[in-house]
């Protein structure tokens, strides 16, 4: 094998493409230190995956482009893996340039996307190539074969696992599937009808699609149990609250690893007790002279001989089906004994040993039964495929000791918002444990890991993390209501929305804007509502010809698709248009949680039954508010959509690299994010009682060092479609009460906050904290007048008068870059008005 080169003789070998010379020291640096991670094993080592937290625009493509360079040259054994075919491509752009796409039965390189297909002896050869290079779909679809001829190669005669492991960007953690009980019946009978082996061409045809399809049925017979379980379950009242009208019966399925022991020990007690019995049949024939046996005597004599001879070992150390077909044997041999109570005795006996081995290892024989079926089950499910039923895996997840998997037996009531079935199986699989980190490097390139709350198990992660200059991003917050629920039950909202943030962009710059710069994301569901209002077109939208000019000519990116995680189309773009914000549900939230934290999960399984019970409810009903796990979920959910929300943001111009020591070259990295979110303008209300939303705005401001103080950092337009009232404006409330109470006294009548608390009915403390919030400024404002001029000190008790000041003109005044909900935003005169810093 070639020497591998350090990094300076890589920079002048050219190991990376040319610009990479071009780059300052500063921006080398982080480059320079994931190189010598990766490729040499410096700081780092195996047992836990490296998380290189690496900004967009410190090279991390560019990096595993060189690398890939250096495995292809056979300086490396490497396995590279990303979720995007289009970025597995420029990964490795120089490795395809200089070798051209991968052949069959090439020994350099194997370049396994999602739109090739690959034969098995592809995968057989796949231990001979330097560089595998597949998306991480694929790599996770792969058998545990298959994978393994992956991660490991064959050099010098020995079969070893390769150097490196690479995964560009972040890795589905936790897959989730969700199941109707049906979508398990019905896997059973595709396995009976598709399992057919070449073996079976003259004897035992069906033979083995019964048995796997048995073993099935015995699985389903265990969930079946879980099912009558729960129902069982007694669902407490929560506490100083209602009573729900809803019964979701949910709990996680119980017992799996448990009823498997059992029916293990079974099988060991069975198997000694019937040895035994056949040692007394034996004896009993042993007494009778061998010249006045029967044939039928000599039969029973020589089977139970053979029997013994199978049962002198222990059933824990032989094969499963070993077993098996020996309790099936005792069951024929018995037939073949003379009428009597021994035989009776030994029929049932093994009888009931042939029902334990069955719960005992219907998984793992299932499992072996799918695997070495594999081929002649494809050939026989074409008509299944179409309906896209669930796999082989997928059913055995189910089943999978390893997997966390919710049960929900029963949906009635409140709690049911649609008409499909009850019985629903949630399965959560955990991927990392598909990771080799504990026999090769591996690592995680991802931008978002300072957030993503995949990586805060230290056990298993390693977090690196590595400066960038920063970059000026301004937010203009439009106040609208934009949830997906809301806006997807109507599309007039859409619409309205949509030239709500049409209208504001205009506004902002009245000269026009490049289409070509702008970015415009949200919901799938307002794909048509975007078009027909010419913000932007998806990537599949047909245009009748009747659609105005579009302000974009960029795809609309859609929450979820690779458009608003991985593509860099967006690259020269200055401005994003959001609408709303992608948000997972308490429930899928709650799932993930419980799936990377044992911790969490032992401590769920630990608490009673229908209190447990009763919290699941509440979060997979979307009720998590009134959990007592309410923090710890929405902690999670913040976090996760944070996650998000900067990786979509980096898709824009800011995920280039600027140049610190210059700011007129920092402009030309500067972004301008127009935000349809509803919330309260940052920095007017209290902490206490900041929303989910706020929230979220607050902290995607502060990541990228954002300041809602500051006039060129934040803008905030309030609602025209959904206008936010005044605290005082709220009927009923204590606000509203003194406000009114406020309006009411004459001009030039005088009064003590004691007197407005009285008539307000609270207390004077009270109604001073009140007033004294941020939200209700501007009315203690009015009350003090200017500079306090409507308040007076007085000796005694009373403390201050104040004086309810003269009637006068009102005039509403704007701030800059701030418009009335009646008005659009206007230029000054000789002055163009911008919401961003690009003069265009």
């Amino acid at each position: 094998m070639k020497k591998l080169a350090d990094f300076k003789t890589a920079l002048a070998l050219h190991v990376f493409p040319s610009y990479v010379n071009t780059w300052s020291s500063e921006r080398r640096k982080a480059f320079e230190i994931m190189y010598n991670h990766a490729v040499f094993g410096r700081d780092v080592s195996k047992g836990k995956i490296i998380v290189e937290g690496a900004n967009p625009g410190q090279g991390k493509s560019t990096l595993l482009d060189g690398i890939a360079v250096q495995s292809a040259d056979q300086m490396l054994n490497m396995v590279l893996i990303t979720n995007s075919n289009q970025r597995l491509a420029d990964d490795i752009a120089s490795t395809r340039n200089k070798y051209g796409s991968w052949i069959e039965d090439g020994t350099d390189i194997s370049y396994l996307s999602d739109g090739n297909k690959v034969k098995a002896n592809e995968w057989r050869n796949m231990s001979r190539a330097y560089l595998i290079a597949m998306s991480t779909q694929r790599y996770l679809a792969l058998n545990n074969d298959a994978r393994l001829n992956a991660l490991q190669c064959y050099r010098w005669g020995k079969r070893r696992y390769r150097d490196l492991f690479v995964c560009d960007e972040a890795f589905e953690d936790v897959t989730i599937r969700d199941w109707y009980y049906s979508d398990l019946k019905r896997y059973a009978g595709i396995i009976r009808e598709s399992i057919r082996p070449e073996c079976e061409w003259e004897d035992g045809i069906g033979k083995a699609a019964e048995k796997a399809e048995i073993y099935a049925e015995i699985l389903l017979d265990d969930l079946k149990c879980e099912v009558d379980r729960i129902n069982k379950i007694h669902l407490p009242d929560l506490k100083n609250s209602p009573k729900k009208d809803g019964q979701m019966h949910i709990d996680f399925y119980l017992g799996r690893k448990e009823r498997r022991k059992a029916a293990e020990n079974a099988v060991k007690e069975y198997w000694t007790s019937i040895r035994e019995q056949v040692v007394l049949v034996k004896d009993e024939i042993k007494k009778i002279k061998k010249a006045l046996r029967s044939a039928a005597d000599n039969r029973i004599f020589n089977e139970a001989d053979q029997i013994l001879t199978v049962m002198k070992g222990n059933p824990e150390k032989m094969r499963h089906d070993t077993v098996i077909t020996t309790f099936v044997r005792i069951i024929d041999f018995s037939e073949n004994m003379y009428s009597g109570q021994s035989r009776s005795n030994l029929k049932d006996m093994a009888n009931e040993a042939l029902k334990a081995a069955g719960r005992a290892y219907a998984f793992e024989e299932l499992q072996k039964a799918l695997k070495n079926n594999r081929a002649n089950m494809y050939e026989n499910t074409e008509h299944v495929r179409k309906d896209k039923s669930m796999t082989a895996e997928e059913f055995l997840d189910v089943f999978d000791e390893d997997n966390v998997v919710f049960l929900q037996a029963s949906n009635y009531g409140d709690d049911k918002q649609d008409k499909n079935g009850q019985i629903k199986i949630h399965c959560c699989r955990y991927n990392i444990k598909r990771l080799p980190h504990k026999e090769m490097l591996t690592f995680l390139y991802d931008g978002t890991a300072a957030y993503n709350p995949m990586y805060d198990n230290a056990d298993i992660f390693d977090v690196r993390s590595y400066d960038k200059p920063m970059t000026h991003v301004q937010f203009v917050q439009v106040d609208e209501k934009s949830s997906k629920s809301y806006l997807l039950e109507d599309t007039d909202r859409q619409k309205k929305l949509c030239m709500r943030l049409k209208e504001t962009i205009n506004a902002g710059y009245p000269n026009g804007v490049s289409s070509d710069k702008v970015m415009i994301s949200g919901y799938r569901g307002c794909t048509k509502a975007v078009a027909e209002t010419g913000l932007a077109w998806s990537k599949d939208y047909m245009p009748d010809g009747t659609e105005p000019v579009l302000l974009s000519s960029n795809p609309f990116a859609t929450y979820g698709s690779e458009l608003v995680t991985g593509s860099n189309i967006y690259q020269d773009c200055f401005l994003l248009c959001k609408i709303g914000i992608s948000i997972l549900s308490s429930e899928v939230i709650f799932e993930q949680m419980c799936t990377r934290n044992r911790e969490l999960l032992t401590r769920l399984l630990n608490l009673e039954e229908g209190y447990r019970a009763k919290q699941l409810q509440l979060i997979f009903t979307n009720n998590a508010d009134c959990s007592d796990f309410r923090m710890e979920v929405e902690d999670c959910t913040v976090r996760t959509a944070i996650t998000n929300i900067v990786q979509e943001i980096n898709r824009l111009r800011i995920r280039g690299w600027c140049d610190s020591t210059n700011p007129e070259t920092r402009k030309n990295y500067d972004i301008t994010v127009i935000w349809a979110l509803y919330g309260r303008e940052q920095g007017t209300y209290d902490a206490e009682e900041e929303t989910f939303f706020e929230r979220i705005f607050r902290m995607v401001m502060e990541h990228f060092g954002s300041d809602s103080r500051k006039a060129e950092d934040y803008v905030y337009l309030e609602s025209v479609l959904n206008p936010r009232y005044k605290p005082t404006q709220k009927k009923g409330t204590h606000m509203n009460k003194a406000y009114e109470w406020w309006i009411s006294l004459p001009t030039g009548k005088t009064f003590t906050m004691q007197e407005m608390a009285d008539a307000t009915g609270i207390s004077k403390n009270v109604l001073n904290v009140m007033l004294r919030k941020p939200q209700n400024k501007e009315f203690l404002q009015m009350i003090q007048g200017e500079e306090c001029c409507n308040v007076k000190k007085v000796k005694g008790r009373a403390g201050y008068i104040y004086t309810k000041p003269f009637a006068k003109t009102e005039e509403t005044v704007v701030p800059e870059n701030k418009a009335r909900p009646d008005q659009k935003l206007e230029p000054k005169e000789n002055e163009q008005l911008t919401f961003g810093f690009c003069n265009v």
